[in-house]
């Protein structure tokens, strides 16, 4: 039962519906019966300024990581009316409908959550919200030398393709080991439709971060690559989904090896790609191998991106943070580089693209999206092309109409990115329209 409460989908079914219908119930019971109105309607008014001022204060405070999306203030002001009609009730009214009040208060309350929460689009159940590992653990086919498997090019989906590919949670005896002292939350992988055959060709690889909050999910990517993958003939990246968060979405290590967090950079650049070469057949060329990410995780992607053009060939950047610590740069100086601001500095992918040499990143791609209605982090990505393209990357960029920093853009920015990644790989000689 406790499993089930926790996979329950939020965004994509009847939940959000079902609590408003309740909170509406609720209210007219409070109201129906109500003998002062004046009074209720003064409870909604100070509720709507209160809970207003409360999220305009935790903003400024910058508590949600940045900007809330688009469409939050008109929840805010109606659940801040609602929980003053309900607290005014639980004061004034009789036992029934102090009852519903506070049921009101609760329900209204629950409503707002499910609807910021559907309006970033990121966490769909309650485990992904609070970051518990609930996912099935991860069935990993057997890996096979490269050279004997058909090759992209030669590659011809056999009758027993599946539909759809295959998640799971590298846990267990599939954990990666981190080599150093690091706490990583456990990583989940994709498995497109063709690595799940007999004889699977050798096929790309996508290092995913995801932003903060958040945790180490491939569901939002999966869903791209699954989509992608159905008109490609079962062909898609394998997808394997990292922790950079030390373990908990109230840390940022800033991408970066530290005593504070760990060795997040080791884990990530190091630990992972062994991993994914001694578990999946995977093309070896690093020009077959991109590092992504979205919001905290794309700082990080063109971070290590930059750092290790060896390793990775593909930067895939979705709504990224400008730079690691970009929001209070003086708390990552101060947490993750223990005081030492000219070696954050020279850490920054700025700084590491100046000095590196010329030639450095040639024949190597960077993905950079963002939604044009995102005046936070969207100026960034911008910047962040334009130093790409002037360091010698092959530079890709989406800008997405009429998309904040979440939802859609992180949708749309993983499409373009699975898109782009799978053009780049040969995939696109197979494609085939739906149901073909």
């Amino acid at each position: 039962m406790r499993t089930w409460l926790l996979t329950v989908e939020l965004i994509d079914s009847p939940v959000r519906t079902t609590v408003g219908l309740l909170v509406l119930g609720l209210m007219m019971a409070v109201l129906i019966r109500g003998r002062r109105p004046v009074r209720h309607l003064i409870g909604a008014l100070v509720g709507a300024a209160a809970l207003a001022v409360g999220v305009l204060s935790a903003q400024s405070a910058n508590a949600f990581s940045g900007e809330l999306p688009a469409g939050t203030a008109p929840w805010v002001l109606v659940t801040g009316a609602l929980l003053g009609v309900g607290v005014i009730a639980v004061v004034t009214g009789g036992w029934w409908r102090r009852v519903a009040a506070a049921g009101l208060v609760v329900t209204s309350a629950l409503s707002l959550g499910l609807a910021v929460n559907a309006l970033y689009g990121v966490t769909h159940t309650p485990a992904a919200i609070f970051g518990i590992d609930v996912g099935p653990a991860a069935e990993l086919p057997p890996v096979g030398a490269a050279d004997q498997r058909p090759t992209i090019a030669e590659w011809t989906p056999p009758a027993d393709l599946p539909a759809q590919g295959r998640t799971g949670v590298l846990r267990g005896d599939e954990r990666i080991v981190p080599s150093h002292a690091y706490a990583p939350r456990d990583a989940s992988v994709y498995l497109p439709p063709a690595a799940l055959v007999k004889d699977a060709p050798a096929l790309p690889v996508i290092v995913m971060m995801m932003g903060q909050p958040g945790s180490p999910d491939v569901t939002p990517i999966a869903a791209a690559a699954d989509a992608y993958a159905a008109t490609h003939q079962g062909l898609a990246p394998i997808i394997v989904v990292v922790d950079q968060l030390a373990g908990s979405a109230d840390n940022d290590p800033v991408c970066t090896d530290s005593a504070t967090y760990g060795a997040v950079a080791t884990y990530i650049n190091v630990d992972v790609p062994a991993y994914i070469r001694a578990h999946f057949t995977v093309l070896p060329d690093a020009s077959a191998w991109t590092i992504a990410g979205y919001s905290n995780g794309g700082a990080c992607a063109f971070a290590f991106g930059a750092q290790h053009p060896d390793i990775w060939g593909t930067i895939g950047d979705v709504s990224g943070n400008e730079y690691p610590g970009s929001e209070n740069p003086q708390s990552a100086v101060a947490r993750a580089w223990a005081g030492d601001e000219a070696a954050y500095r020279a850490s920054l992918p700025s700084s590491v693209l100046a000095a590196a040499k010329p030639g450095t990143y040639t024949d190597r791609h960077a993905i950079f999206t963002h939604g044009d209605q995102d005046t936070v982090f969207g100026p960034g990505q911008v910047k962040n092309a334009a130093l790409a393209q002037q360091a010698g990357f092959r530079v890709s960029t989406l800008t997405i109409p009429g998309e904040g920093h979440v939802r859609g853009a992180l949708t749309k920015g993983l499409d373009y990115l699975i898109a782009t990644v799978g053009t780049d790989a040969g995939f696109d000689a197979h494609a085939t329209t739906p149901g073909s």
